[in-house]
């Protein structure tokens, strides 16, 4: 669908281009933890061979991409992850935008 409509110029259905950028893996090594949507279900950002990496409770690993240092987006799925640091820089949350739905997770 989304190739027919950039094909025709439909504009409720064309893809959305992104460009990753590289970010210090000693920034993303600031990311790596646990994040708490909702009891019982997390998700988990790891660090390896330095991509980001995040995985729901009970799902598959998928690859993040950084579109500017504290905003990530999956290919795999349409969503994206957008970390949160309070004021001495500590990340404190994360917030999942999928779906045109927004949801904060705790660090734990």
């Amino acid at each position: 669908m989304h190739s027919i409509a950039d094909e025709y110029g439909w504009p409720d259905y064309r893809s959305t281009v992104r460009i990753a950028v590289r970010v210090d893996p000693k920034i993303l090594a600031q990311y790596v933890g646990m994040f708490e949507l909702r009891k019982g279900f997390d998700l988990t950002i790891t660090l390896e061979n330095g991509q980001l990496i995040v995985q729901a409770t009970g799902e598959g690993k998928m690859p993040l991409y950084a579109e500017i240092e504290t905003k990530f987006f999956a290919t795999v799925i349409p969503a994206g992850i957008e970390f949160v640091k309070d004021g001495q820089g500590k990340v404190t949350d994360l917030v999942l935008h999928r779906n045109e739905h927004d949801m904060k997770a705790p660090k734990k």
